[in-house]
């Protein structure tokens, strides 16, 4: 029987699959939808299609996204899309024997990492390996993990922010911080909502916050934006600035502010010290925000840098993984 090494990101936001040899392979939306109830037999649709059909189905549909905040909340929706998605990888699975390298906040309980590990194993997967995503997150943008020396990672997620120091492939100080992508998305939808009286959903705030979402207090940009008068419920529109988005989404980057704070507060003076020489690294599809080195460096002290490619880091270095299996030994021994 032949043999699949994959890395996977299941995430609040995206799920992405990394082959040996080959490299990602895919990148999807983590939803689901179905007809009438929650059914492998009853499939629409899997993945980025399903996030372009919301607010525009009917009421027989049913759209699951299965990973809230970094926890799998739906089990069931959550293994037929990752059999839908595996479905497109690979190719005759049933003669293949797929082990995979799976990524996880590091905030997640006995239980929480036990739900990620049994989704995996019944949409097809026969060995899971569970690798903490800030760990990854570390791998992916080249970092030396196996040094001595203390580095510090921000991974900010769809669910959830995981914020860790580690050193010799460990975990020194670490949390999981429930602020994301899809929070920052919800508040620029209650934002627009309660000073303009304009309903958008949350397609809308994700594509406001791609394109015009800054922390400079200074910046001009602005946008027209559709939606729907709150009183007439009338088709509208109205102008939102750069100002409007960063007075939404700022609470949650302060958030993680004070929780790397907080993590960096508990480290050893050696560690805390390298770390301040090194700066804080910045990892994940949030981090790409204009004007983030500049907020968070100014809070912490500390110099922080986005790094290239954050949006792929985590998946890159779990795929490092799959080939080293010595690096993978020595992050379960000191984890």
């Amino acid at each position: 029987m032949s043999k699949i090494n994959l890395a996977l990101e299941l995430g609040s936001s995206n799920t992405s699959i990394y082959m040996e040899g080959l490299g990602i392979v895919l990148k999807e939306s983590s939803q689901i939808a179905f007809l009438e109830k929650v059914s492998e037999k009853n499939i629409i649709e899997a993945g980025s299609k399903v996030k372009k059909m919301q607010g525009k189905t009917s009421d027989k549909t049913i759209i699951v996204s299965p990973i809230q905040e970094g926890i799998i909340t739906d089990k069931k929706a959550a293994q037929a899309m990752l059999k839908a998605f595996l479905k497109r990888v690979i190719k005759n699975r049933f003669l293949m024997r797929v082990r995979a390298i799976v990524c996880v906040p590091c905030g997640l309980t006995k239980q929480q990492r036990q739900d990620y590990e049994t989704v995996c194993l019944k949409a097809g997967i026969n060995e899971v390996i569970l690798v903490e995503s800030v760990i990854a997150a570390g791998l992916g943008i080249g970092l030396s993990l196996e040094s001595s020396k203390g580095v510090a990672l921000i991974d900010i997620g769809g669910g959830t922010t995981d914020i860790a120091v580690m050193s010799n492939c460990s975990i020194i100080s670490g949390c999981s911080v429930f602020a994301g992508g899809i929070m920052m998305d919800a508040a620029i939808v209650e934002f627009i909502k309660k000073k303009y009286g304009l309903i958008i959903g949350q397609t809308t705030a994700e594509r406001l916050k791609i394109e015009i979402g800054s922390l400079y207090s200074n910046d001009l940009a602005e946008i027209k934006v559709s939606g729907m008068d709150q009183k007439t419920q009338n088709p509208s529109y109205t102008i939102v600035t750069a100002k409007d988005i960063k007075e939404a989404i700022e609470p949650i980057y302060l958030k993680i502010a004070a929780s790397t704070e907080s993590i960096i507060n508990v480290c050893p003076p050696e560690i805390a010290s390298d770390i301040y020489k090194s700066g804080i690294f910045l990892t994940g599809g949030s981090a790409n925000i204009l004007g983030i080195e500049q907020f968070l460096g100014s809070r912490l002290k500390i110099a922080v840098k986005v790094v290239t490619d954050a949006s792929y880091a985590v998946i890159l270095g779990a795929g490092k993984l799959i080939g080293d299996d010595q690096l993978l030994q020595n992050i379960f021994e000191q984890n």
